[in-house]
């Protein structure tokens, strides 16, 4: 006597969309003809999680604040901007974080002066951002939900700002769908 394997619903579109075979007659096969549904079941799972772990993140280097009352002021971003991009199945979703500069929080000391920029889509997401005047070089320090999740250094404009946002997007962070 010849096994039928047996396969759920969702089982069988899984392996429908697997073998881009929509119209495949999954009723007539035999136990040697086709893999268990086991080993089907597992892979149609590993390609779900693969689909929710494929992530693309980009890293932007932002313009100058360009207030000019102040020339320290223009060794600060106008914006700072994080972006992860996720695909499901043949939809992609964009989640952007936007951090604008709390004016309130510019400090400017002899060697050092600092700012606070703050996540546009939520007050418990924040930047620090550090400039060494006389080593012209930056330190961006990056909270999410209050807490440190990531710390950023380097000598130029263009370095400091690839480093900090090429990251992408953190688990918690405030950010916008599209």
């Amino acid at each position: 006597m010849i096994k039928k394997p047996i396969f759920s619903d969702g089982e069988k579109e899984a392996i429908r969309e697997m073998y881009n075979n929509p119209d495949m007659d999954l009723e007539n096969l035999d136990e040697y003809s086709f893999v268990s549904p086991m080993y089907m079941r597992r892979r149609a799972e590993e390609k779900k999680r693969k689909e929710e772990e494929s992530v693309t993140k980009f890293g932007f280097i932002p313009q100058r604040l360009g207030i000019t009352i102040d020339p320290e002021l223009d060794n600060y971003p106008y914006n700072i901007m994080f972006q992860s991009h996720r695909y499901r199945g043949d939809q992609v979703m964009t989640g952007t974080a936007l951090y604008f500069p709390d004016l309130s929080t510019f400090f400017d000391f002899d060697e050092e002066s600092t700012m606070i920029y703050r996540n546009k889509y939520g007050r418990n997401s924040y930047i620090v951002i550090r400039h060494n005047k006389s080593e012209d070089s930056y330190e961006a320090e990056r909270f999410v939900k209050g807490e440190s999740v990531q710390l950023a250094m380097g000598k130029d404009w263009k370095n400091i700002f690839i480093h900090l946002t090429m990251v992408g997007l953190q688990p918690g962070e405030g950010c916008e769908f599209s």
